[in-house]
């Protein structure tokens, strides 16, 4: 466990405890539901390849995890954190952050927050040199966060190509 904090209902927090964690193996249903309203034209019919995937994160070490964010014992937040070694700044690995959701019923209330803070706080203990992580143009209402976290948008262009 990572974070844990009592929440104020008078500042309208919804809950009384909110905790950040790396997801357990048996928690592959929960982060999907969740990862569920960040992409809902994604297609799970194929679990093995999805079982693959979660069963590569668990077993990976430090190189990947996913963090969640509870809120009365339901996952209401999550994300995913790669940490990859690398060749220049002195061989400090990079972190990338990926994936990152609230269920609607949730939002507003900290949890992404804590969850980014407590992603950040892994790559820095890692010796990270830079945190990188990237947003949909579309998904204004998350900017704001990540410039409140300190991250900024940089001058280099990011690309991406999809298989087709």
């Amino acid at each position: 466990m990572y974070l844990r904090r009592k929440c104020n209902l008078a500042t309208g927090d919804m809950c009384m405890n909110h905790t950040v964690r790396t997801a357990r193996a048996d928690e592959l249903d929960s982060v999907i539901a969740l990862h569920r309203h960040l992409n809902p034209e994604d297609d799970y019919s194929d679990l093995r390849r999805i079982e693959k995937s979660w069963s590569l994160f668990h077993s990976s070490g430090n190189i990947c995890r996913c963090l969640i964010a509870e809120a009365d014992g339901a996952t209401a937040a999550s994300c995913c954190l790669y940490i990859f070694p690398n060749l220049t700044r002195g061989g400090r690995p990079i972190a990338f952050i990926e994936n990152v959701i609230t269920h609607p019923d949730y939002r507003r209330k900290g949890l992404a927050l804590m969850l980014m803070r407590a992603a950040i706080d892994i790559a820095w203990r890692n010796d990270c040199y830079k945190v990188v992580l990237q947003s949909n143009r579309k998904r204004t209402g998350a900017h704001g966060l990540y410039e409140k976290l300190g991250f900024a948008r940089d001058a280099k262009y990011g690309y991406e190509m999809r298989h087709p």
